[in-house]
């Protein structure tokens, strides 16, 4: 028999329309149940968007000492917050997979690092949803293959409707 991880969720609230994706994604194989979340910085939307999940706990800052605790926690929140989520996550002994950005500056990034190397009981994911779009597949096709010259500059935006 297969072990169902306990997923813990943290971001992707009332409004997210990314928050919708993941929870669909993480029950698609059946490996991961949504047990608890902390959906909004606002105590109160979060309560009540869980109890909408049909959640009956939120995660804050006690799922570590619960035994019927999360194996797993999702982080998708806006990026400038993905490392230091992470960092207390780790710290906690919990296993982490965030969205894309991995830290939003080097020196998050640096810091991050430090604490999953320091780590030795958690596995940490950086999700890379876009690497398997076919246009990606064939823009690096095309640099490979040295098709379009030397590249002197790289501008990528990542345009979001409530990220203003």
């Amino acid at each position: 028999m297969k072990k169902i991880l306990k997923l813990g969720i943290v971001g992707g609230g009332p409004g997210s329309w990314i928050g919708n994706i993941h929870r669909i994604a993480s029950r698609i194989d059946g490996k991961y149940k949504i047990c608890a979340g902390s959906f909004s910085r606002n105590p109160k939307i979060s309560y009540a968007f869980g109890a909408s999940l049909n959640l009956d706990k939120n995660m804050a800052n006690t799922e570590f000492k619960r035994k019927d605790g999360i194996d797993v926690v999702a982080i998708m929140t806006p990026p400038g917050s993905h490392q230091v989520i992470a960092e207390f996550f780790i710290k906690k002994n919990f296993h982490v997979i965030s969205d894309k950005p991995f830290a939003s500056t080097y020196s998050q990034a640096k810091k991050l690092y430090s604490t999953i190397k320091k780590n030795k009981k958690i596995i940490y994911g950086l999700t890379h949803n876009y690497s398997a779009y076919p246009m990606v597949r064939m823009a690096k096709k095309l640099v490979k293959d040295n098709k379009i010259g030397d590249i002197e500059f790289v501008n990528v935006e990542y345009v979001q409707d409530w990220s203003k």
